[in-house]
């Protein structure tokens, strides 16, 4: 009897792992958790069990207008050790809040943009903008609000990167005023472990690092990244 031809499948050589999966589209999700680490520098892990060492990105006092002002904006860099090619629906899930001892409301939004760094330029790929979340606390110290959002950008065609380059993602988190200014710090959550502020210490250089999220709140920030599938 003949020998029956045999096809095998491409495959890579490399053993390629996925959070979940789209067979519809053809994607596999990676999660990548932000993280402050080496000295306040921002890091991207892709391990829930690491703990930052500060649980929060917190802005310094600021006085609020009826004008959107920035109160934080950092870039978190995702770089590839290997070539990827990224088609689909990212998503970026931030947890934010303020913090302050005046009484007062007043609107907060969260902007996420995705930006393909090759080492020396910048080209945007998009952005998502949160709903406006208006925020409200108590005269009482340190009065703490907080919340989460979601933004998502949908990368419609295939954006290939090279070894080493980087899906930067820069969260900028902005406050206003209603009716009267107030003082306030604003900041985002950054720990990968998701732990309960109440339990962790933030203290640098001998000064305290404003809480911003509430007790019982969520503090991991987690960006949701698509790669095509080699099917």
């Amino acid at each position: 009897m003949a020998n029956l031809p045999t096809k095998f499948r491409k495959s890579s050589d490399f053993n390629v792992s996925y959070d979940f999966l789209d067979f519809d589209e053809g994607l596999g999700y990676r999660t990548y958790y932000a993280a402050d680490g080496n000295n306040q520098q921002n890091l991207i892990v892709t391990n829930e069990a690491i703990c930052s060492e500060l649980p929060f990105r917190t802005s310094a006092a600021i006085t609020t207008t009826p004008s959107w002002q920035t109160a934080i904006e950092e870039d978190f860099d995702i770089t590839f050790n290997l070539p990827k090619n990224v088609r689909g629906t990212i998503f970026a899930v931030i947890p934010f809040g303020v913090s302050n001892n005046e009484a007062g409301s007043f609107p907060c939004r969260i902007t996420a943009t995705f930006i393909h760094f090759d080492g020396s330029s910048e080209t945007v790929l998009g952005s998502g903008v949160s709903s406006e979340m208006l925020m409200s606390t108590a005269s009482s110290p340190n009065e703490i609000d907080s919340a989460i959002a979601l933004c998502k950008f949908i990368q419609t065609s295939v954006k290939h990167f090279k070894k080493g380059e980087t899906l930067r993602v820069t969260i900028k988190m902005e406050v206003a005023s209603q009716a009267t200014e107030i003082n306030v710090f604003a900041g985002i959550g950054i720990d990968p472990k998701n732990r309960n502020p109440s339990i962790m210490q933030y203290i640098l250089s001998g000064s305290s690092i404003a809480q911003v999220i509430e007790d019982g709140d969520v503090t991991q920030t987690a960006f949701y990244v698509p790669f095509v599938l080699d099917i």
